[in-house]
């Protein structure tokens, strides 16, 4: 019983005093708002502080060069006519008053995209007064849309610079002077952040000494590139992989399957085509590698097409047999003369020219006969200077082709090694 009676005497006390406490705001707020006029402000310099806090990142409209950010923005200053002596309030040294019964300053983003920029105030908004007159106020800004200056040459590695530039349109550096800007942002979403002052003259053309302060918020950021790289990249790179195998293929299936890389690697851009920024101001290294993938679509497409042509007609162009007869001797010239020995020690070879040698005498013998019988018969097979010179030269076609073949193979790899690591060197670095 005596336990209740504490705890209820203890909850009236509070209550009594939570109580005393609301009387003496109100008392403050009636007696500092009291032929006050929100309209006017209060004579001398105001040292106004501003604190920007970046809660989100929205999107970036590269095509538009619009940054999107879901912020809000806290501004401190001291009114004189908002001091009261707080030993007569029961030590009372804050209050809580709606935001528009006071004088604020005007403040806008000069930067918008849309709109006229105004901090706006609403009745939710609420303002926390010190006895010594200091004011502290926060306005949020949703969906803020500014101008922003964008290069998005190296697409998806690039980085951005954009800045959010706050100002008074009518006070002057003689009513307000934003001397301590500052800024909070999230760290995961930027690389750097700087804040300056800039005293700007140009805003009112035609008034002389009329300077105003612009409090200038400057962030860095840079892109996330991994859903593009696995997304955008990756594919296109094992198309390239798929390609040089096709090399080695038989030349009836290298046309229709570089037919069939060629569709998907087209296929893939119209996707990946949907992510990359739309600008017409610079040209994205990623765009670049793109084109180079179908370029070494297209020179094989090119090359398997003319190889079917020429074997089909089994002919060459002088030129070009030329070449390749050089580049034939180049290569085998040293290899030939161990082959040829083999060949004349191989035991097998000396068999052969014996059976030849006695298919010969046969051959004879069966000639004499004929002349004495016309009815004797002989199929004897011999091959002419002009068969052997149709074969060597059917065994030279076939030798050149496979050179050129193997040749634009080598040049091709090293021109997708090549052309890859220029690009995304460039890209990266």
């Amino acid at each position: 019983m005596i336990s209740l009676w504490i705890t209820i005497s203890a909850m009236l006390i509070i209550f009594k005093a939570n109580y005393a406490c609301c009387l003496y705001e109100q008392d403050i707020s009636s007696r500092i708002l009291e032929n006050y006029d929100k309209l006017i402000k209060q004579s001398g310099k105001i040292e106004l502080k501003i604190t920007f806090f970046l809660r989100q990142l929205i999107g970036m409209d590269e095509k538009n060069q619009i940054m999107t950010t879901n912020s809000y923005v806290a501004q401190e200053w001291i009114d004189p006519r908002l001091k009261w002596e707080p030993s007569e309030y029961s030590n009372t040294n804050r209050i809580i008053i709606q935001a528009k019964k006071i004088w604020q300053p005007e403040l806008a983003f000069l930067n918008v995209a849309d709109g006229d920029g105004f901090l706006k105030i609403s009745d939710q908004n609420l303002a926390i007064v010190e006895s010594t007159g200091l004011v502290y106020l926060i306005v949020s800004s949703n969906s803020l849309r500014t101008r922003c200056k964008m290069n998005i040459i190296k697409f998806p590695f690039d980085e951005q610079t954009c800045e959010i530039r706050l100002a008074s349109w009518l006070l002057s550096t003689y009513d307000i002077d934003i001397n301590q800007a500052d800024c909070r942002p999230p760290i995961w979403d930027l690389i750097n952040i700087t804040n300056e002052a800039d005293i700007n003259s140009d805003r009112f053309i035609g008034l002389e000494n009329y300077e105003t302060d612009d409090a200038i918020f400057k962030f860095k950021f840079k892109r996330r590139p991994l859903y593009h790289m696995i997304n955008g990249v990756f594919p296109n790179f094992v198309l390239n992989i798929l390609l040089l195998l096709v090399y080695f293929l038989p030349e009836k299936s290298q046309i229709g399957l570089t037919l069939a890389i060629i569709l998907a690697t087209s296929m893939n851009l119209v996707r990946a085509s949907s992510d990359i920024p739309v600008q017409s101001d610079y040209l994205p290294y990623m765009t670049l590698y793109f084109i180079f993938c179908h370029i070494y679509n297209i020179l094989s497409l090119t090359f398997f097409t003319i190889e079917s042509f020429l074997l089909s007609k089994g002919y060459l162009p002088k030129w070009l047999m030329f070449l390749c007869t050089k580049i034939r001797k180049s290569l085998c010239e040293k290899n030939d003369a161990p082959k040829l020995k083999q060949i004349e020690t191989n035991p097998e070879n000396v068999i052969i020219d014996k059976k030849e040698e006695q298919s010969n005498d046969k051959c004879k013998k069966i000639n004499k006969e004929i002349l004495k019988d016309a009815d004797l018969k002989c199929n004897c097979e011999t091959k002419s200077e002009k068969d052997m010179e149709k074969e060597k030269e059917k065994k030279h076609f076939q030798q050149c082709m496979n050179i050129i073949h193997y040749t634009l193979q080598l040049f091709m790899f090293l021109f997708m090694v090549i052309s890859n690591l220029t690009i995304w060197l460039i890209i990266v670095l």
